[in-house]
């Protein structure tokens, strides 16, 4: 009898020994996943470039450094922008970029979109195949999108949060 029960005793104590260390090890990994959620990496700005024919969203995040994306079309680069990203276009907050005048040509089936900044004496531009991709760049840049990114001209893109 003696014997059963310390036999009895040392299959209770490993079986509670057994439920910690499972106990541990899901908590382990629940903090790990936690972590891992918390740790992904956010883009903290980006820019719409024409690069060609096609659109690039380039962009910063908090933990690789700059990225990019490119799309065919205005519309499938700025969706890419909300929805995987969280950037929209927003007003660009250094006052030295600033545009004095902002103006947009039909020439001969394709579309310019010029600019002049205040404190720059050159005149930008940038050539559209399509009006509609002009006149989105000429509504962000009169808007305060605009920006000299280090992709090219750009409409300036940050958080929905920081705008």
């Amino acid at each position: 009898m003696v014997l059963m029960n310390l036999l009895r005793t040392r299959i209770e104590k490993k079986s509670h020994r057994f439920l910690v260390l499972c106990l541990l090890v899901a908590l382990e990994f629940i903090f790990g996943a936690y972590l891992w959620r918390k740790s992904k990496p956010e883009a903290i700005l980006g820019f719409l470039t024409k690069n060609g024919d096609h659109f690039t969203i380039a962009w910063r995040d908090t933990l690789k450094g700059y990225e990019s994306h490119d799309a065919l079309s205005i519309e499938d680069a700025m969706r890419f922008a909300r929805e995987e990203l969280h950037l929209s276009a927003a007003v660009n907050p250094i006052s030295e970029f600033e545009l004095e005048h902002v103006w947009t040509q039909d020439r001969f089936g394709t579309y310019l979109v010029m600019w002049k900044t205040h404190s720059i004496n050159f005149l930008n531009q940038i050539t559209f195949n399509r009006r509609s991709d002009a006149m989105f760049f000429a509504a962000a840049f009169r808007q305060g999108s605009y920006s000299p990114s280090p992709f090219g001209h750009s409409v300036l893109l940050l958080p929905k949060s920081a705008e």
